[in-house]
């Protein structure tokens, strides 16, 4: 999912999401009477702030100098991090439990991924729970999907399929 994708709300109530890059926004539509409708932020969730390495990769604080004392200024873009690597593949609603999960990819390093589902409150986008899913292949087809405490990833390379299943468990805290 890397175009902007803008829709309704899964539940219908009067609300739109918005998925660009890493990031999931929700809005409620206001409307009074007599005035125009209007769009007003909810909640956003960056994940790409979730990555374990962070987004220092391009940043650097010492300025290059040459031999004959000029400055080298340096061009960036996208606040210094610009990474195909980093994905949101799916977003879903557990309506029953207003639960929202996302399926994301973050660099983890040295040219590789790693794979997460979040588990975000719908109301407040809070993450709840974040689950590693150490299976994912870069550059095959991975499906992710989640049910109640399972979690199903189905890796398919060619005419090969293969299906990892993961129970999650409560940590008592």
């Amino acid at each position: 999912m890397n175009d902007d994708v803008a829709n309704f709300h899964f539940d219908n109530y009067q609300r739109f999401i918005h998925i660009h890059g890493c990031t999931y926004s929700s809005y409620k539509i206001r409307h009074a009477d007599g005035q125009p409708h209007r769009l007003e932020k909810q909640y956003s969730v960056d994940f790409k702030q979730q990555s374990p390495i962070g987004y220092q990769l391009e940043q650097q604080d010492t300025p290059v100098i040459t031999l004959s004392g000029r400055v080298v200024k340096r061009r960036s873009t996208d606040g210094g991090f610009n990474d195909l690597s980093s994905s949101l593949h799916k977003v879903e609603l557990e309506d029953e439990v207003d639960l929202v999960f996302a399926v994301v990819t973050l660099p983890a390093g040295d040219d590789d991924v790693s794979a997460y589902l979040f588990f975000l409150d719908d109301k407040t986008g809070t993450i709840l729970k974040t689950v590693e899913i150490p299976t994912w292949k870069q550059g095959l087809s991975n499906l992710i999907d989640y049910e109640l405490d399972c979690i199903l990833h189905v890796v398919q390379d060619g005419a090969t399929s293969t299906c990892h299943y993961y129970r999650l468990t409560r940590t008592k805290r």
